[in-house]
Formats: structure tokens, C-alpha cells, sequence
């Protein structure tokens, strides 16, 4: 879709996870504090709060292509809904998205919001996780704003920005898989989900 001065970038990706089972999937998609582990792009995170099925999440990544790239403190809150015990989706929204400048040295600081170089404005996330016999399905769908890049730059740098989010979420789907298959990503049930399935009418 077009927009003033800017770009959307719209992905789904998704992946079947044999032997999986519902339970561990979302386990390991609420282990915010070990995002580092599972996710390559992501250098820190952490949980900052958890009133049931919503959470408060920071996450520090680093997206680069090409050459091209930068350091980004997001502030998400994560929602979960349970429509059938067979059946969980989250609702991932950004509500701040910051530049880091210098990361990890002495002169880190965050830029102002929307004076950085407009990699990523504004973000949602929709998680499908649904159970089958033999496994769990995994859909992830992103929508993402960044700016248009500037006429003399932009022959170059939109093309790599999409390829950037394309490359994004099916490293995510792969890495995702991974953790769930790894008994190295422990998790803590209690810390989990509370949802609880929908009374009958």
C-alpha cells in the first residue's frame, strides 16, 4: 500500500512443527528474557510486566542488510486469546520504537522519536499457534512502517529494507522452531499463559 513518505512492508510466514505440542510452543514464544538465545537478531530483552494474558516486553535487535542497519529499542505489549483449547493468537504492538546511537558504548544514547533514520516507525504482529494430532502449526504475520528513503538513496536502500523484512520473519520461523526443539531454551510453565478455555453457551 502507498503512503506519504512512507513504506509498508506486510509478511506471513508459516511452518508445521512435528511432535510439537501447544503447551511448549507457547512456553517458549513467552520466554521473553531468553529471546537472546532464540533470536539472533535480538541482543537483549526482558519482561517488564505480565497481568495475565498481557505483557509489557522490552527488546533491544540489530537489523542489518548489506551493510545497512541499526540498533533498535522496542516497547511491545503482547496480548493473548484463546478462542478453542486448540487454537492461541497473539497480538504483538509496538508502542514506542527507539534508534539506539552508539549501542553498547560509552555515548549510547536514544535518538528522538521519529528524527532517526526511519528503519522501522511502527510495528504489529499477529502469532497463530494451532494444534494438530501430530504437531502444532506456526503462522506469523508482521506489518511494519518505515520511512521512504530519500530520492537520490532510495533506488538503493528499499529494495534491501524489504528484503530485510522478508528475511526477517522466515529467520524467525526458523529460529522459533529451533528453541522449541531445544531442551537447551528451558522455560518456566508457571510463568506461562494463564488462559483459560471459553465457556460453552
Amino acid at each position: 500500500m502507498s503512503v506519504p513518505d512512507g513504506l509498508i512492508h506486510h509478511w506471513v510466514g508459516g511452518a508445521f512443527i512435528p511432535n510439537a505440542t501447544l503447551q511448549r510452543v507457547l512456553d517458549v514464544a513467552n520466554a521473553y528474557d531468553s529471546y537472546n538465545r532464540i533470536y539472533k537478531e535480538v541482543i537483549a530483552s526482558k519482561l517488564v510486566t505480565r497481568d495475565g494474558d498481557e505483557s509489557r516486553v522490552l527488546i533491544r535487535l540489530k537489523a542489518s542488510e548489506a551493510g545497512i542497519g541499526a540498533v533498535l529499542d522496542i516497547h511491545t505489549t503482547v496480548r493473548y486469546f484463546r478462542p478453542t483449547h486448540r487454537l492461541v493468537y497473539s497480538i504483538t504492538s509496538a508502542d514506542q520504537i527507539r534508534e539506539v546511537e552508539n549501542a553498547g558504548e560509552p555515548g549510547e544514547r536514544l535518538l528522538p522519536a521519529g528524527r532517526d533514520s526511519g528503519y522501522l516507525w511502527r510495528t504489529n504482529s499477529f502469532t497463530r499457534f494451532t494444534e494438530h494430532d501430530t504437531g502444532v502449526y506456526v503462522e506469523m504475520e508482521t506489518l511494519a512502517l518505515s520511512r521512504r528513503f530519500p530520492s537520490l538513496l532510495g533506488w538503493l536502500i528499499e529494495p534491501i529494507a524489504r528484503r530485510l523484512g522478508r528475511k526477517s520473519i522466515e529467520r524467525s520461523l526458523e529460529e522459533f522452531i529451533a528453541a522449541v526443539r531445544s531442551p537447551a531454551i528451558a522455560t518456566t510453565p508457571a510463568q506461562a499463559l494463564c488462559l483459560t478455555t471459553p465457556s460453552r453457551q
